[in-house]
């Protein structure tokens, strides 16, 4: 939507209802893309590093906390990728064809970044979920099968693994240049790349059966039914509880952690999964 929609001395009476329709689908763009988009994101930006100032200073030496750590820092470098997905959404106001340009590139080369830190973060999910569910229903053997060292090994396994599954994605797309007819600009456009042309049976395959229910479905599902299985678990034990006459401090503790835990999970995991279908 250029300047021009919104400097027009006409009212919107005078539209034709096409022209009204895109003018209200480009004003709600501006508004909810360009604008509430970023100011999520700034949110998410600012919250994150709240999160890993706190987790820093009461200490790295638990596996909660190394795990609690590890998806903040994975949600700060999403909130701060995302915004550039949406950058020619505030130059299309001025420079149309600058924008597809700068969309162009941004789609090329930075497009898998949030992607990636996204799908580390349901991982991280899933790992609290799991880690959670070994302490509900294995209390003893907690500290024994997550130790600090393990998890640390196991965060970078995950970091690597999602780099080794869209790597290859970084390959579908390329810069071509182009001349616009209308302005004779020169201007960047996205064109599938020969690599994509010469295999697309065996990276449509991939990208749609493989993929997305390696790094989403699987671990969303596994999150939502550690969730469950924890969630009953909390509430017998909080009936056991109650029904004693002096409860056991820890105990009630042990189960605030768990309830809080437990929501981190359930919350990414229903923040995730809009995210992920919308890309």
């Amino acid at each position: 939507m250029t300047p021009k929609d919104f400097n027009s001395s006409y009212p919107l009476s005078t539209f034709s209802p096409e022209e009204l329709q895109d003018f209200l689908i480009n004003l709600f763009d501006l508004v909810f893309t360009c604008g509430l988009f970023h100011v999520l994101n700034v949110s998410g930006v600012v919250t994150n590093v709240m999160n890993i100032l706190v987790l820093t200073k009461y200490g790295l030496h638990e596996t909660t906390t190394l795990l609690l750590f590890s998806l903040s820092v994975s949600d700060l470098f999403c909130s701060i990728l995302l915004p550039f997905r949406r950058l020619h959404c505030f130059v299309s106001q001025f420079e149309p064809l600058l924008a597809i340009s700068i969309q162009s590139f941004t789609h090329v080369y930075l497009s898998s970044l949030p992607d990636f830190f996204i799908c580390i973060s349901l991982l991280h999910t899933t790992i609290i979920a799991v880690e959670r569910l070994v302490a509900v229903w294995l209390p003893l053997k907690m500290s024994l099968i997550f130790t600090t060292s393990r998890v640390k090994w196991l965060l970078l396994f995950i970091y690597i693994y999602v780099v080794v599954l869209i790597a290859p994605t970084l390959f579908l797309v390329e810069i071509s240049w182009i001349v616009d007819p209308s302005t004779n600009k020169t201007i960047a456009t996205i064109v599938i790349s020969k690599l994509y042309t010469s295999n697309l049976d065996i990276f449509n395959q991939y990208m749609y059966l493989g993929l997305p229910h390696v790094l989403s479905t699987s671990t969303l599902s596994i999150s939502i039914g550690c969730s469950i299985v924890i969630g009953y678990k909390i509430t017998v034990r909080r009936k056991t509880i109650l029904s004693q006459l002096s409860p056991c401090v820890s105990q009630v503790k042990d189960v605030k952690v768990i309830k809080m835990l437990l929501t981190v999970c359930v919350v990414n995991s229903f923040v995730s999964f809009p995210t992920l279908a919308m890309d």
